[in-house]
This record gives structure tokens, C-alpha cells and sequence, in this order.
């Protein structure tokens, strides 16, 4: 969460020539309403089923896609499993960053009376999980979007041994 999953997620998209699935956008489109909508309307629970499913939906498609998934999707077992074969750049910043990101952001669910605790709770209780799928991780906060992006496209080919 605001890491710049999407800003980064369109230029890797566009270098790549390959469409992006966006979970923040695709939620938008296609259910007409926000993360923090839903959340406060059908519960956090709910939202994050949601993430899941489209995460999974999106590696599924027969076309080569580039997915920038909420965060919550390690939470599932379901997306762990999907996600160790598929290449995962993680992104990730101190959540002091976060929040200050965060800051007015009226998309977003609410975390709480401290967005700081929970963000780093949040964040200590996933590392483990995005380190087991991760092929990449990228501490954003002193990076600008397209040094992120020129990170991940370089791992990326290299890995791919240059054949995409």
C-alpha cells in the first residue's frame, strides 16, 4: 500500500508492451466503488477476498500480463502458491514513508487511530511471506518510479535470460 504499485506497475507495463491489471483500478472499473468503500461497506475481510480472486484472475489470463496486486494477496495461501511461479518484484517502503503517503489519501481503507503501528504491523507480518515469492525487492522510498522500473525490467530479462 502506497508504494507506487501503480505508477511503477504502467511503466514496467509499457516498457514491456504488455497491459496491466491493476487491482485499485480493476475494483474501480469493474465494481464501481473503492478499497475503502468496500472495507467500510462489507468489512476488510471481504476486500481482501476480492484482492485475492483478482490476483488470481489476472495470473490466469492467457496473455502475458504485468499485475500490480494489493498487498494483502500473500495473506492467502491460494495467491502464495499462485505467485511462486510468475516473476514478483516487491515493493516496499519504511512505514513512516506509508503514511506520510497515505496522508489525505480518501481511496485507501482506514488503518486505525495509528496508521503508523499498523502499517509496520502489517508490514512485519508479510516480509516473511513476500520473501518466499519475491525475485526482486525494491525499497522505494529514496527511488523514483522509473529507477524502480528500470530495476525490475533489468531483473526481469535477466532472469529470463533475456528471452521474454
Amino acid at each position: 500500500m502506497a508504494v507506487g504499485k501503480t505508477t511503477v506497475g504502467r511503466r514496467v507495463a509499457v516498457r514491456l508492451g504488455r497491459p496491466l491489471r491493476d487491482s485499485d483500478i480493476d475494483l474501480e472499473v469493474g465494481r464501481g466503488t473503492s478499497g475503502r468503500e468496500l472495507a467500510e461497506r462489507d468489512g476488510t475481510a471481504a476486500l481482501h477476498r476480492w484482492e485475492a480472486d483478482h490476483l488470481l484472475g489476472a495470473l490466469a489470463s492467457p496473455e502475458p500480463v504485468v499485475v500490480a496486486a494489493a498487498a494483502s494477496v500473500v495473506d492467502d495461501d491460494r495467491c502464495l502458491r499462485a505467485l511462486a511461479a510468475p516473476f514478483v518484484a516487491w515493493l516496499r517502503a519504511p512505514p513512516r514513508t506509508v503514511v506520510a503517503r497515505l496522508s489525505g489519501d480518501e481511496q485507501r481503507r482506514r488503518l486505525g487511530a495509528d496508521p503508523a503501528a499498523a502499517v509496520g504491523g502489517l508490514a512485519a507480518r508479510r516480509a516473511p511471506r513476500y520473501a518466499l515469492v519475491a525475485n526482486v525487492t525494491i525499497d522505494v522510498a529514496q527511488l523514483s518510479p522509473e529507477a524502480a522500473t528500470g530495476i525490475i525490467v533489468d531483473a526481469l530479462v535477466s532472469a529470463c535470460d533475456g528471452v521474454l
